[in-house]
């Protein structure tokens, strides 16, 4: 991102140019001659310019420190933050009171806006930083003797988008700007008593605005009444891992409808073929892959591969070139090509192109330059009233996310969607 203090003293030296050639003609007593008008009107389209980078920098810096601070030093309260008694309120139909009524008020004062239920903070739920996320059902929990560090997950999808490094902004309140240049200055090389030609930096903008995620669980009234600390976990266990997986399956395949635009439904995105319909992968075409970033600049930064279970068990089982010792393309396990590898069954296995069918799906790139916005803290929403739980006396508790995705850069990434594994 562009320096905002050297932008700030450039626009201040164009302005000193500009009161100096308004200062020497009005010493003289006359107007601006044609060169000196012509300089003074291209200082004033420079600064208009860098008025607007510096606006959009000065927003982006300031929600950045909001983000930082942890809306009120939320990140150092929050050991002590409790979720089940911020249920429990809603559920009681009490007053929220102590570290959670806090929280709540100020979420609701920083942001702006009343939420459905109560705020809860994404730490509070480790939305982002979850790698491979895990839940409960809260059947079968209460006993005499709850073991709750004992507790068995159940086993689930990996989220594991977040973990790429992948670049966070929260605390976000409108939708947002986020300017970009897209061209540069042109040397060009001239003789001694030759003009130069005149060239301009370009921008434009990428913009996210809030898309809303939603999850509900049920669980029992009388889970809810327990005050056993592994009943806490795993409610907030439950609840984090629904919206961290409904969160990371947008972020790699979302239709950009009613959710983000997915890294593999992004048509600025490179696509790389394998074949009319669909092929296998081979080590040519992980270094084509691989050089399609290279070949735009953009190899640097959080590199890394995102792909299925499937094409890692054919990248393992599949060699590299020719040879009697039989090396495979994919030899150390997490990395491929000599960058880290990651599988995961969000990422798409049941794509078809052509006659292929059941195709396989892999996502390269500099993962930092994909930007995650959020909106809002988690808005839970308890609801005892729900038909499903009414008659048994449990409670549904609904969970509510703003949040978007834009890249910084399209080049960053390149995307396969026609892999075979058999």
């Amino acid at each position: 991102m562009p320096n905002l203090r050297n932008l700030k003293e450039e626009r201040a030296k164009h302005v000193r140019e500009m009161t100096s050639l308004v200062e020497t003609a009005e010493k003289k007593k006359r107007s601006l001659s044609d060169n000196e008008q012509s300089r003074f009107d291209e200082l004033e389209k420079i600064k208009t310019q860098l008025d607007g980078r510096i606006g959009n920098l000065d927003k982006i810096q300031d929600m950045q420190k909001r983000a930082a601070n942890g809306n009120f030093e939320i990140k150092k309260e929050i050991a002590g933050y409790n979720l089940q008694r911020s249920i429990q309120s809603q559920i009681n139909g009490t007053p929220l009171d102590g570290l959670e009524a806090e929280v709540h008020q100020e979420l609701t004062r920083s942001m702006g806006k009343e939420p459905r239920g109560i705020f809860v903070p994404l730490e509070a739920l480790n939305v982002e930083k979850r790698d491979a996320l895990t839940s409960a059902s809260a059947g079968n929990l209460v006993s005499t003797d709850f073991k709750g560090e004992q507790f068995i997950d159940p086993l689930r999808n990996q989220a594991l988008t977040l973990s790429m490094g992948v670049t966070p902004l929260s605390g976000l309140t409108g939708p947002v700007d986020i300017p970009r240049q897209t061209g540069s200055v042109t040397v060009n090389w001239i003789d001694e008593d030759e003009a130069t030609t005149e060239s301009d930096l370009t921008f434009d903008k990428i913009s996210m605005s809030p898309n809303t995620a939603s999850c509900m669980t049920a669980f029992s009234r009388r889970t809810m009444l327990q005050t056993n600390p592994g009943i806490e976990n795993i409610i907030r266990r439950d609840i984090g891992a629904q919206m961290a997986l409904g969160l990371d399956s947008a972020i790699l395949d979302g239709d950009g409808i009613k959710k983000p635009t997915g890294l593999l439904q992004n048509a600025s995105v490179e696509t790389v073929s394998l074949g009319t319909n669909g092929a296998n992968i081979d080590w040519a075409k992980v270094l084509d892959i691989i050089a399609a970033v290279d070949d735009d600049n953009a190899l640097q930064g959080s590199l890394g591969f995102m792909t299925t279970k499937d094409v890692v068990k054919k990248l393992r089982n599949t060699v590299k070139v020719a040879s009697t010792d039989s090396t495979m393309i994919m030899e150390t396990i997490n990395q491929l090509a000599g960058f880290n590898l990651v599988s995961t069954k969000q990422m798409p296995n049941n794509l078809t192109k052509g006659t292929g069918t059941n195709l396989s799906s892999l996502i390269f790139g500099n993962w930092s330059d994909l930007i995650v916005g959020y909106w809002s803290a988690v808005d839970i929403l308890v609801n005892p009233y729900h038909s499903a739980v009414y008659d048994k006396g449990g409670v549904m508790v609904n969970a509510f996310l703003d949040v978007d995705t834009v890249l910084r850069r399209d080049e960053s990434f390149v995307k396969v969607t026609d892999i075979k594994t058999v």
